[in-house]
């Protein structure tokens, strides 16, 4: 967490109302506040949620990674305008980057590594069943978190919606295009949600 812009931990635990216990857990990483508690400090430093996320360490090495916990099941889904249907990942996302100027739901597949196509070559190869996709397959079985493209204040953002974490990472490269990869992972905007 960042310096509290001049506040004693007392102080930031009476304007926020938690003990101060809280807010010492918070500042040696040892808790993370809740979603309320972020946006309400956001307010009071004028500051994103995500700034508030970011692990300093981290960004000196080049990586930046923040996580934010979330309930999402007690979340209300947010409808985007014209759609029938509303998703709660959609209303997490919102919540997390309000200041946010575009949002975009991605669909994600995984690619295969060598060694994954050659295993699938020889599954085919000696026997009836088709080998082909088991990978791929196993990864959209196992993975139901939401992707999203988010654009802020000149910043991209990679962000994972799962069921109790918000997983963010800013981009070193600009996407422009309506497909991209990742490493193994390859991306495609779906739907813009902002």
């Amino acid at each position: 967490m960042p310096h509290h812009a001049g506040l004693s931990q007392a102080e930031l635990s009476n304007r926020l109302s938690v003990s101060r216990q809280a807010v010492s857990k918070w500042e040696s990483g040892a808790g993370l506040p809740d979603v309320e508690n972020l946006k309400q400090m956001a307010k009071l430093f004028d500051v994103s949620v995500d700034h508030l996320l970011v692990d300093e360490t981290a960004t000196d090495r080049g990586e930046v990674a923040m996580r934010q916990p979330i309930d999402l099941a007690s979340m209300q889904p947010y409808t985007i305008p014209g759609k029938r249907m509303g998703s709660r990942a959609h209303a997490a996302v919102l919540a997390a980057y309000p200041q946010a100027t575009s949002v975009w739901a991605l669909a994600r597949s995984q690619r295969n590594t060598r060694s994954q196509n050659a295993l699938e070559w020889i599954i085919s190869l000696f026997s009836d069943a088709n080998g082909f996709g088991i990978f791929g397959t196993a990864d959209a079985l196992s993975d139901h978190d939401a992707r999203y493209l988010v654009e802020s204040a000149n910043r991209q953002l990679l962000v994972s919606v799962g069921q109790h974490e918000i997983t963010s990472r800013e981009l070193g490269e600009r996407i422009t295009g309506k497909k991209f990869t990742i490493g193994q992972d390859s991306f495609r905007r779906a739907v813009q949600v902002r």
